[in-house]
């Protein structure tokens, strides 16, 4: 089985992060969505991957390059206008080759046993193809799938506000066979001008084709905006919090009177004198200095962490950062690759991109800091969980 992903957008509802960034490279707890996709997809035992570019596509393609970093083979399949989701995946006919696969929005994320198990699903005789449905309060920004005995019955495109209630939505991941070609291969333009994937699905259900309604469990997010960027950072680091093997390896350094407790430390990290560090991973070559109190939080590879500090829960320190003395990561934070953060900082629900810089003393809380921005010493930053602040580095 191959898998496909649609990533050919711009990212727009992002409010200009992805200016700087195409949006399947944001970072969701260190670790871009693109590459979330992946590790779900190996654990589904898939490896052969086609990705719909179309938008910052050269930057994906230089970044990503053929999957082998990621244990998959990527294949790159170009859009070069956006005409829909219906589009895009047509454009993958070739690639997919006459086999089953398994198609996925590339801004989609729920955690990767239900993608295995729709996989497994598919395997039955119960069913011709699988559809994820997640339940919603309102459904007016997807679909609503109605559903009889474990079926799907019908599938409304953007149904009015508030006209369906409590209902499935479609969440974006399927499985179907080969011959789903044939059913988006001569579809018509929607109103909004694009072929419509959903047209596609109408058509298998009305020329009797048993598409199983597959409900997600845990977690399901749709990575449309920075709110959802912060919510689900929270979700992926539960995931690999606490580690499922601890361990202190034998070359890392832990001093005096340190508490090390449900952890796993990496090789020549070094942990200052009087830490506690509960449910943690530390990478290879990280240093942290004394007192620091680390509670179900991640510091990657050669980043250091100055004395006094607390992170977590839910916090991600990338490679090559730098935290200050007395900082406060933490509840849900990530810091990125190469970033600062100076002394007596605070960032809470808070998510710095690659490269920025947090003065001495600034608060961050429900705030994403572009790639290269710097915050100000002293600096208050405050958004709401609904209202998050985005700070744009300037593009001269």
């Amino acid at each position: 089985m191959k898998a496909v992903i649609l990533a050919a957008g711009r990212g727009t509802r992002m409010r200009g992060l992805c200016e700087s960034t195409p949006k399947p490279l944001l970072p969701i707890a260190n670790r871009s969505i693109v590459s979330l996709l992946f590790s779900r997809l190996k654990g589904a035992g898939i490896r052969d991957v086609a990705l719909v570019v179309g938008f910052e596509g050269e930057k994906l393609q230089a970044l990503i390059g053929d999957g082998s970093r990621y244990g998959v083979n990527v294949a790159y399949v170009w859009q070069k206008e956006q005409l829909g989701t219906g589009h895009a995946a047509m454009l993958c006919e070739e690639f997919v080759g006459g086999e089953p696969f398994v198609l996925i929005f590339g801004d989609i994320l729920t955690p990767a046993e239900n993608l295995a198990e729709m996989v497994r699903l598919f395997g039955q005789d119960s069913c011709d193809a699988v559809l994820s449905v997640f339940p919603v309060e309102d459904p007016s920004n997807g679909a609503a799938v109605t559903t009889e005995g474990g079926l799907v019955t019908n599938v409304i495109e953007k149904p009015p506000p508030g006209s369906i209630r409590n209902a499935y939505c479609n969440a974006g991941v399927f499985v179907w066979p080969a011959r789903m070609f044939d059913l988006i291969r001569d579809l018509e333009k929607s109103p909004r001008g694009e072929y419509e994937f959903s047209d596609g699905i109408t058509r298998f259900i009305e020329q009797g084709g048993q598409l199983a309604a597959f409900e997600l469990r845990g977690y399901w997010e749709n990575i449309t905006d920075p709110e959802t960027c912060i919510r689900m950072n929270r979700n992926v680091l539960g995931e690999l919090l606490p580690p499922a093997e601890p361990a202190v390896d034998p070359s890392a350094e832990v001093g005096k009177d340190a508490i090390i407790e449900n952890c796993r430390i990496g090789a020549g990290a070094v942990i200052g004198r009087g830490c506690k560090l509960i449910g943690c991973c530390v990478g290879a070559g990280a240093r942290i200095a004394g007192h620091v109190s680390a509670d179900y939080a991640e510091i990657q590879a050669n980043a250091t962490v100055g004395g006094g500090s607390i992170l977590g829960p839910g916090a991600s320190i990338a490679e090559d950062a730098v935290i200050g003395s007395g900082v406060r990561v933490g509840p849900n934070a990530s810091v990125g690759r190469e970033c600062s953060v100076g002394d007596n900082a605070t960032l809470s629900s808070a998510i710095l991109l690659d490269s920025s810089t947090v003065g001495a003393g600034a608060a961050l809380v429900n705030a994403v800091v572009d790639c290269g921005m710097t915050v100000p010493e002293g600096e208050r930053v405050t958004g709401m969980p609904e209202e998050v602040v985005t700070l744009l580095a300037r593009r001269d």
